[in-house]
């Protein structure tokens, strides 16, 4: 627990043992400061994070929430500690660049925390349904998707299979379903053809590995439109 104030720590705690044997925790310092915030602000949508109503965890920063704007679950992805700041920066950006060129989910708009002084956290982005991770048969649909995120002169950075989903069969030699990309946080802008290029020949290993590298933690589940109550099917904007 760090006792002795040393080490660096997002959390930083101090337990005191008492009599009895029981413990009782605390901080050893508090400070106020303004945390940092999303800057790429480019959507007209902003959502207040306690407006969603957390259906299930993706991962411990996404989560698949409803939202009254929406008819469907959707997707929303945080920033839990200061240095998460940049990760979402990025792929805030990214999702401007492809906006409407059927790459990734659609960016529905910034997530924010705050009343007085309004800070962007992260954002809500489309939930994909009834889709799986590729796998090698999905070569094809994936180097299309790929090919779409190259023509913009980007690079997606993390071609970790996990980070396309398929919708379709994609069954019998090169499949015949249709891939997103679903994770922009290391993607970059303005990448020479050499770069692109070695990304490309990269994505044919990335879909034959066999590790769980880059999935979802056992525990996590996803969640179908189907398991949504009827009282959660109805609002005012249609995806």
């Amino acid at each position: 627990m760090d006792a002795n104030n040393e080490e660096d720590g997002e959390y930083r705690f101090f337990v005191d043992s008492t009599c009895d044997g029981a413990a009782a925790a605390g901080f050893l310092r508090t400070a106020k400061e303004k945390l940092p915030g999303v800057t790429s602000l480019w959507h007209p949508t902003f959502i207040d994070h306690l407006e969603l109503h957390k259906l299930a965890s993706l991962r411990q920063n996404i989560h698949t929430v409803s939202h009254p704007r929406f008819d469907r679950p959707v997707v929303a992805k945080f920033t839990e500690f200061p240095w998460q700041t940049p990760y979402l920066e990025a792929e805030t950006a990214a999702y401007q660049w492809i906006d409407g060129a059927d790459i990734g989910p659609r960016f529905l708009g910034h997530l924010t925390e705050g009343e007085e002084e309004i800070r962007v956290i992260g954002a809500v982005v489309e939930y994909i349904d009834e889709a799986r991770t590729a796998g090698p048969q999905d070569t094809m649909a994936c180097r299309d998707v790929l090919k779409k995120l190259h023509d913009w002169e980007s690079s997606m950075g993390d071609i970790n299979k996990h980070n396309f989903l398929v919708r379709g069969s994609g069954g019998g030699g090169g499949g015949s379903g249709s891939a997103v990309i679903l994770d922009f946080e290391t993607a970059k802008g303005d990448v020479t053809s050499d770069e692109l290029e070695e990304e490309f020949q990269r994505l044919e290993k990335s879909l034959q590995d066999p590790s769980l590298r880059g999935a979802a933690p056992s525990g996590f589940r996803f969640l179908s439109f189907a398991m949504l109550p009827d009282s959660l099917q109805s609002s005012h904007i249609t995806l």
